[in-house]
């Protein structure tokens, strides 16, 4: 509270009752397909990304073995892959590999490619030009995975996604409390503005599975990495809690304004395990699928990893964590304060970590889930 004192002493506002009373009413609800995009730098900073869809092979590999096993579908007839949020590719190359290499030789396959239309699409098509030819036909398509179906119904045997069920189809639900130093929704002490993004997210998380339900042929499977919060809600990554710091600093120094600190926020939702596995214990989710598969798991920072894998120089880490940072965030950021002040930020944060890695770890929590249609 002695920090919330010195910003609205600063600004002449009087009441923090005052403040959250103001925020109540602002609703935002911009869908993100129409401000959020991967930058055409993203293949070269998803280190984290791809460490996790290297993990999400594992799970890939099994559930090919299985559709093999029961090869419940003509055996002549192609097979159907589709991903989720597929960014700019980098993270994508492992996945294809698996199916490759289990289904290659076996069966024709079709690969859907889907994310948001603003995305660098060209440099999703470059990184993936020398592994089109291993697939009968590779697709591409520009939508949201919640607005609905990306594969013909009845049609899909495998469906995946890699960090992406965490961004909110709608955006921000709300603005944050007025002069709020948070930037996720995890991150807030006022439980009636993180309702708001719980059931927004909770919305998207119900929608996803109606479609990939509609999607699938009875047998198919979904495997999804979620980034995640911790059992009790909290982010495990550093670097998020030395990004709400800096933004806090801002305030105090007068170089972010209480209105914008309401809308520099991420819009994202990070659930817990419990949250994710909600919807299957009701209808009509019960008597849909079958959770083959559910792990908690703590990744370890990657750019940290390759620090002390290699000789790099704590600054130059520290520079890749920030660009690993901006890769996926400035887009969300540039449309709530602008570009200007985005700049700040982020010269704030270098200044602010110095040299530093420990500050900007991207130790994210993610959820591995392996889903089964009945």
């Amino acid at each position: 509270m002695k920090f919330f004192k010195q910003v609205i002493d600063k600004f002449f506002i009087s009441s923090h009752d005052e403040c959250i009373h103001q925020l109540q009413n602002k609703e935002m609800n911009r869908s993100s397909s129409s401000f959020v995009s991967m930058s055409s730098t993203y293949n070269d900073n998803s280190e984290t990304q791809a460490h996790a869809a290297l993990l999400m092979c594992q799970l890939i590999s099994k559930v090919t073995e299985n559709i093999l096993l029961t090869d419940f579908f003509d055996a002549e007839a192609p097979l159907t892959i589709a991903e989720y949020g597929c960014a700019t590719g980098s993270s994508s190359l492992a996945p294809l590999d698996v199916f490759w290499k289990k289904l290659g030789k076996k069966k024709y396959v079709n690969v859907i490619m889907n994310d948001l239309p603003l995305n660098d699409w060209g440099i999703l098509y470059e990184t993936l030009e020398p592994i089109k030819h291993h697939f009968r036909n590779l697709l591409f398509k520009k939508m949201s995975m919640y607005e609905g179906i990306v594969v013909k119904p009845n049609t899909l045997h495998i469906g995946y996604s890699c960090f992406a069920q965490h961004w909110l189809n709608d955006g921000s639900p709300t603005e944050f409390p007025f002069g709020s130093p948070e930037i996720w929704p995890q991150q807030l002490s006022c439980l009636e503005t993180k309702k708001k993004w719980t059931d927004a997210a909770m919305k998207d998380w119900a929608q996803f599975l109606e479609y990939r339900f509609e999607e699938l042929v009875s047998g198919g499977y979904v495997v999804i990495i979620i980034q995640a919060s911790r059992d009790d809600g909290s982010l495990s990554e550093k670097c998020a809690h030395t990004l709400m710091k800096v933004k806090e600093l801002m305030m105090i120094e007068g170089s972010l304004s209480p209105q914008d600190a309401a809308k520099m926020i991420m819009p994202e939702y990070l659930k817990t395990k419990e949250e994710i596995l909600v919807p299957f214990k009701s209808e009509p989710n019960i008597s849909r699928w079958d959770v083959e598969e559910i792990l908690f798991t703590e990744l370890e920072c990657q750019l940290k990893k390759s620090s002390m894998d290699r000789i790099i120089r704590s600054k130059e880490v520290v520079k890749r964590q920030i660009d690993s940072c901006r890769s996926f965030m400035d887009s969300s950021l540039i449309e709530a304060i602008g570009e200007s002040k985005v700049g700040l930020f982020w010269d704030s944060v270098e200044t602010f970590v110095g040299e530093n890695s420990n500050c900007l770890e991207t130790n994210y929590s993610i959820v591995q889930l392996v889903l089964k249609k009945k």
